[in-house]
Order: structure tokens, then C-alpha cells, then sequence
């Protein structure tokens, strides 16, 4: 650190227990970095070496090489070693200068990537501030990918705008750019937003610009990919970033400092995906090709009285796919029409309708009882579907239940009412811990399941797409509980079509084969509707079940038909799980 003046000295402590939705949200953040189109790895170095010395005539014959081959070799290397070619000859010296640039500052400082937890000692943190800014000044462009995530910003402020000049001057086409580690406060540059030539880009754990400020022509006019972790900023600041990024088609919010609030108005937007966030009213409004809506991981509202989250959705008519929703936290609206359960065993009015009443109210049933009520499309048996209170074009539908909490798996039914033309089904079965009995309550949701039986599920009326379009059905953590057989029990005996039930069993609830058996025994009874079907029993990788496999990142890649099926593409690989039977007898 020759030749530097200290001017302050900060203590940064390690990570501890007080920390541990931050540090889960910046792991988040760093796992779903893109993968950079170079690699510090090199698996043919050794082949190389022994195959340069073969003619033993000291010849170099690379260096005769066409320019073009030659850029080629340097595009594909790390920064620190494309710069490094200068010295092989002189033919060599410009060559790194004029290949777009791909730098990624993990390359120099490899702990990062591996333990995103990690905090960096100051020299090492310096070196690679000293590294970004030769390289950003000394290469004149065109910037391929810039990944800039080991920097301590709070010390560089001045720094980080100089970078984001030169990333911008420069044209910088995909960008990850993330405050590491504190403050999570910390002002963006708005300079960001001169890097109009950007068509990816990441951010983390700072505080967005005021939009308010911005010029009238700022924005990312080829932006289709965007990736905001930890971020605090408003619901304005996420409608500017919509209107501003005509072109884009990914939008991925990881852990957002302040609750989620979006109305969707967007002609390119193809998938949006809330990934850990505490989550608001989310309307898709016009969305004409949205085809991904995703919610994993995400949790109540963090203000206001009412912990619901309602998602609506008004035009999307190409959305094919939507999950991890949560009947028990997310009030689903479709046009007018609304799917939710409040207690209303305080109401006088209400409390006296005994024991059930069934009502028709404008365009929707009114069902109460004593303590809960449900309004719904009306779906019941003789009640022709409205096409106003359906998706019609949703094929993957994932949904994640309490099976001991009777409200969720009371709207459940409902819930697949609303998607009559499902082909792929996924359940993640969830644990009722404490803190989800807290917040059950506060919603006013919780109670027990009781009797949730196969006659339960009988009297729920028709599922249509059950019954005529339900082809792959996948439960995620089963547990063998009576209420979780009674479903599966109720889709056996309903899906005509079904081709395949894949079973992902939590291990500690299966400890033998035997065991297995004994609480499978239900399904070798059913009267099974579908005459051509087989049934995938694996253990989760997981001890206690775990989350579903899922990957934001695997999300976003549209030539991946089911992102939600990871775990079940790995069993039949062999891979991460136990591979058990194919056949339920």
C-alpha cells in the first residue's frame, strides 16, 4: 500500500445471526450473476504446453496466425491474462485492445465468488479498485460484459462514478455491478443510466436513484434482461424502470429492501420473477407477452393492516406459466372477480348464517359459514365458466400449500378452477413452523386442517382441467399426512389423461422401504381415471424435504420448458435423489 494516505479507518465486523435475511439475500444476488463468457479456468493448458514443444524447431507458428484467429484466442481469455499477451511478441500488442472487453473482478479476487459472505481484507479490496480502474481506462472499448462485485463502494464513491462514465463511453453491453458488502443504503449513480448501449443488467444492495431527477431522456432503450437484488427504491422508481426499458423482457426482483407494488404495463416484458421479496399488490395490467410470473420465496407485506398480497391479472394472453403462488398468502384476482378467505367470526351479520349459505352476489358465489367465508367465480356444478374469470393459457401451474392449514387447502379447488387448461401441476408442500402460524394469523387465515378427506375433495364439485388437460402432476416434500393422500387420492381418481405422478418423498418421514409402502397403501387402492400412467417415487436430496428445486437464473432461459421440474429432470438422470420405483404396485 506504498505511495497511500490513510484518511479514516472503519471497523467492519463479520456476519452474524442478526444478519441472516441480508446475507441469504446477497448470497441470492451473487448466485444468480450471469455466468461470463469467460473463464479463469484452463482445462487444456497441460494439453497445450506438451503439444507447443512436439516440433522441438523453436518455430512460432501462432503468432503467423491471421489476426482474426488471434483475436479470437484473446476474446476468449480473462482480462488480467488477455493483457498479458502483450508480452508473448510484438505481434501481440494491441491485440487485447482491440477485442471488446470482458472483465469480471472475481477473476482477481476469486474468494468473492466463492463465499459472497466473505468480506475482503482492505489491501485486497484496494488492489482490485487500483485493477477496475487501468483496465476500464486503458482498453478503449467496446466493453463486451463488466462484472465490478468486490469493491467496498462506500470508500470509492468518487471512483464508481468515473466507472460508470467509462462503462457508458465505452458502451458496455452487460453489466453487474454490486455493493460490497454495506451499506445497503448507498446511494446508485445516476450516471448508470447514461449506459444506453446495455442489453443485461444486475444490480445489488443499493439505494436507487431518485427518478424524479433524472433527465426525460434517460433509460436503457436495448435493455432485455434486468436483475435488482437488495434494492431499495420506490413503486415509482420500478414504473419509471418499465417505461424507460422498451425492449426488455426479464425482469427479476431478489430480495427487495421495501415491499413489492407493480402494476405491469409493459409491451416486451416475457417473464417476471419476485424471488425472496416481501410482496404487495401485483397487477398485471397489459402484459400481451408475458408468458413467466413467478413468486419463490416470498413473504407478507411488511406494511399495512392487511398481510394478503393480491395478484391480478387483466390481459396476458400468452401467459403459459405462473408459480411458487400461495393460496394461504396470495388473494388471486381475475378481471372483477376475487378468491380470498377471511375470518368473519366477529361480523354479527354474518356469524349467524348457519351452517353454510350459499349465495349469488353480481358475478361471483358468496360462501359462508360461521367463522370463514369465500368469494369466487362462479364455478359451482351447473354454473357455466365465464372466460373473464379464467387463464385460459396457463399449461405449468406451481402452487405451495399448508396442508395443515384448512383454509389453503380449502381454496385450493378454487384455485385450479382457475386454470382449466393445465397440463403440468406442481405442490410444494410447506411445514407449519411458528412464524407461520404468526403470520396465518395476522392474516387472519389460520386454522387447522381437521378432516380434510377423499370426500372433501368429492364435494368441491369438477375440476375441469384436472379431470380432461392434467397430465404431470409433482409434489414436492411429501410427507405421507392423510391430508396430503386425500389430494393425491382426489387426482387419481379425477385426471383421465394423466401420464405421470411424480412423488418427491422427505426422507425423514420414509426411513424404510417398508415404511414407504405402509403409507402409500392408499394410493394402490384408488379407482385410477387414467388407464396409461405410472407413478415416480424419489427421496428429496434434501434430509427434511427442503424448497423445491428451483433457479431464477434456469427461469429466464425460455428453451427450458418447466424451470420448476429440476429436481424430477435430475431423478431421472440418476442424479441428487433415489431413484425408487416406477409403478405404484
Amino acid at each position: 500500500m506504498d505511495g497511500w494516505v490513510v484518511e479514516s479507518v472503519r471497523s467492519v465486523g463479520a456476519f452474524d445471526s442478526k444478519d441472516d435475511e441480508t446475507s441469504c439475500a446477497l448470497d441470492l444476488a451473487y448466485e444468480y450473476l450471469p455466468s461470463p463468457p469467460v473463464t479463469p479456468d484452463a482445462p487444456l493448458a497441460a494439453a497445450g504446453a506438451a503439444w507447443s514443444g512436439a516440433s522441438g524447431d523453436g518455430v512460432d507458428r501462432i503468432s503467423i496466425l491471421p489476426d482474426q484467429i488471434l483475436q479470437n484466442v484473446v476474446s476468449r481469455l480473462p482480462a488480467k491474462d488477455a493483457a498479458r499477451t502483450a508480452a508473448l511478441a510484438a505481434r501481440w500488442r494491441g491485440l487485447w485492445r482491440s477485442v471488446p472487453l470482458v472483465f469480471v473482478d472475481t477473476h482477481l479476487l476469486p474468494e468473492c465468488r466463492e463465499d459472497p459472505l466473505w468480506r475482503p481484507p482492505l489491501e485486497a479490496s484496494l488492489g482490485v479498485t487500483n485493477a477496475v480502474s487501468e483496465v476500464l481506462a486503458a482498453h478503449p472499448g467496446p466493453f463486451r460484459c463488466v462484472q465490478i462485485t468486490c469493491s467496498y463502494m462506500d470508500a470509492n464513491k468518487e471512483e464508481i462514478k468515473q466507472w460508470l462514465k467509462l462503462l457508458a463511453a465505452k458502451g458496455v453491453q452487460e453489466l453487474a455491478f454490486i455493493n460490497r458488502p454495506w451499506p445497503l443504503d448507498l446511494p446508485l449513480p445516476a450516471a448508470l443510466f447514461s449506459c444506453t448501449a446495455l442489453t443485461r443488467l444486475h444490480i445489488g444492495a443499493w439505494k436507487f436513484p431518485d427518478t424524479t431527477a433524472l433527465p426525460r431522456d434517460a433509460g436503457f432503450p436495448h435493455l432485455q434482461e434486468l436483475f435488482l437484488s437488495l434494492i431499495l427504491m420506490k413503486d415509482r422508481d420500478l414504473a419509471f424502470l418499465l417505461d424507460r426499458c422498451p425492449a426488455l423482457e426479464v425482469l427479476t426482483i431478489i430480495a427487495s429492501q421495501t415491499d413489492v407494488r407493480l402494476c405491469l404495463v409493459s409491451r416486451s416484458l416475457r417473464c417476471l420473477q419476485l424471488v425472496g421479496c416481501s410482496v404487495g399488490d401485483i397487477a398485471v395490467a397489459e402484459a400481451p407477452r408475458l408468458e413467466r410470473l413467478v413468486l419463490f420465496l416470498t413473504m407478507p407485506r411488511r406494511i399495512g393492516g392487511n398481510k394478503l398480497s393480491r395478484i391480478k391479472i387483466g390481459n396476458a394472453p400468452n401467459l403459459r406459466m405462473v408459480g411458487y403462488w400461495q393460496p394461504g398468502q396470495h388473494v388471486l384476482q381475475i378481471g372483477n372477480a376475487i378468491i380470498e378467505v377471511k375470518s368473519l367470526a366477529a361480523d354479527p351479520l354474518i356469524s349467524i348464517l348457519f351452517p353454510c349459505v350459499v349465495c349469488q352476489y353480481e358475478n361471483a358465489i358468496f360462501i359462508s359459514d360461521s367463522v370463514h367465508c369465500i368469494l369466487l367465480p362462479a364455478f359451482q356444478d351447473g354454473t357455466k365458466v365465464s372466460p373473464s374469470t379464467v387463464v385460459p393459457n396457463v399449461h405449468i401451474l406451481a402452487l405451495e400449500v399448508h396442508f395443515d392449514v384448512r383454509n389453503e387447502v380449502k381454496m385450493l379447488p378454487f384455485f385450479l378452477k382457475c386454470f382449466p387448461n393445465v397440463d403440468t401441476l406442481h405442490i410444494n408442500v410447506k411445514i407449519v413452523t411458528v412464524s407461520v402460524i404468526i403470520n396465518l394469523q395476522s392474516m387472519e387465515a389460520y386454522t387447522p386442517t381437521g378432516k380434510v378427506n377423499l370426500k372433501f375433495w368429492q364435494e368441491a364439485g369438477r375440476v375441469e382441467g384436472v379431470e380432461r388437460h392434467l397430465k404431470k402432476l409433482v409434489i414436492h416434500g411429501f410427507r405421507g399426512k392423510k391430508s396430503e393422500l386425500a389430494f393425491l387420492k382426489f387426482i387419481a381418481e379425477r385426471a383421465q389423461v394423466l401420464e405421470v405422478m411424480v412423488i418427491v418423498l422427505t426422507p425423514e418421514c420414509f426411513p424404510s422401504v417398508k415404511n414407504m409402502k405402509a403409507k402409500l397403501n392408499p394410493l394402490t387402492t384408488a379407482q385410477w381415471a387414467s388407464k396409461d400412467f405410472k407413478v415416480i417415487l424419489f427421496k428429496s436430496p434434501e434430509p427434511e424435504g427442503g424448497p423445491a428445486m428451483f433457479s431464477p437464473r434456469i427461469a429466464v432461459d425460455f428453451s427450458c420448458n418447466d424451470p420448476f421440474d429440476l429436481m424430477t429432470a435430475e431423478a431421472n438422470l440418476g442424479l441428487g435423489a433415489v431413484f425408487l420405483c416406477s409403478s405404484i404396485n
